[in-house]
């Protein structure tokens, strides 16, 4: 059942994947009883129980992890900066700076 906090089809969101315990940054495409259907930036989709999305805030001071040039490959890194949809974030491993966009970061659950 919808309720009007729920997301509308167009919304965007992070939502899991899998059992991984991370969320991913996605659209809303549309909602079927207690779940939606949801497309992620990185180019997958899935049903998700509407309970698991989140809305997405991408601030300094976040802890993201950055499929650091679209490698595969996730490095922990904390936001510092942000313009529109692009983020600048603090690699933790050796705390270099760097823009990316919300869609190569992933956030804890």
């Amino acid at each position: 059942m919808y309720r009007a906090s729920d997301p509308l089809p167009g919304s965007d969101v992070l939502a899991p994947w899998a059992n991984d315990p991370f969320l991913y940054p996605a659209v809303v495409v549309e909602i079927a009883n207690d779940h939606a259907l949801v497309a992620y930036w990185e180019g997958d989709s899935a049903f998700v129980p509407l309970e698991a999305l989140r809305v997405p805030r991408f601030t300094p001071g976040d802890a993201v992890a950055v499929n650091w040039k679209n490698a595969g490959q996730y490095w922990p890194a904390v936001i510092v900066a942000r313009v529109g949809g692009a983020v600048q974030v603090r690699y933790d491993s050796d705390g270099s700076l760097g823009w990316t966009t919300f869609a190569k970061c992933r956030v804890p659950a």
